[in-house]
């Protein structure tokens, strides 16, 4: 959970205000809201899944592809949501994986930048608000049934862990 908070908000991390980018002051054109460091947010995207892709004979071919995206001038935007777009589609080009993509979240920017450096790492205790998340989804567990023949069917929409809980229930007993 905590990875893939990491590359949702790789692209919102790397928005700077226009003031701040000389490129566009000088240029004399109308200023957008937002400017977009397309290089940092690659560089992100692509230590994140070099890092923690769970596909290692892949990761070379995402990292080449988001290279070549950056030198053609493909991520060249404003825009945080078309750079996201754009990257999702090299992405998805490579791997065809559904679970694998980005948006643009400024306040979760905010929220992650302002933690204390390590603590969205894997092995992190949960925030408080990781521990409500997951305790408001029953830790990614929708149902759990016996069917016919003794076979079990557990729903999910994930795992989501969220610290040490007391057990309230003898449902999964």
């Amino acid at each position: 959970m905590k990875t893939m908070a990491i590359l949702v908000g790789a692209a919102a991390i790397a928005i700077t205000p226009a003031g701040a980018t000389a490129a566009l002051q000088g240029a004399g054109a109308a200023k957008p809201a937002a400017a977009v460091d397309a290089q940092a947010v690659v560089a992100d995207v692509q230590r994140i899944l070099n890092e923690n892709y769970v596909l290692p004979e892949l990761r070379p071919q995402l990292s080449a592809t988001l290279a070549k995206g950056l030198a053609d001038g493909h991520y060249d935007v404003s825009d945080p949501g078309v750079l996201a777009e754009r990257i999702n589609a090299d992405l998805t080009a490579v791997a065809h994986d559904a679970h694998l993509g980005m948006h643009p979240d400024p306040k979760q920017a905010a929220e992650l930048a302002a933690r204390p450096r390590g603590a969205g790492a894997d092995d992190a205790p949960p925030t408080p608000e990781e521990i409500r998340f997951a305790n408001g989804l029953n830790h990614g567990i929708l149902q759990l049934k016996v069917l016919p023949g003794n076979i079990r069917y557990m729903e999910t929409i994930g795992f989501f862990w969220g610290g040490r809980r007391q057990r309230t229930s003898t449902t999964m007993r």
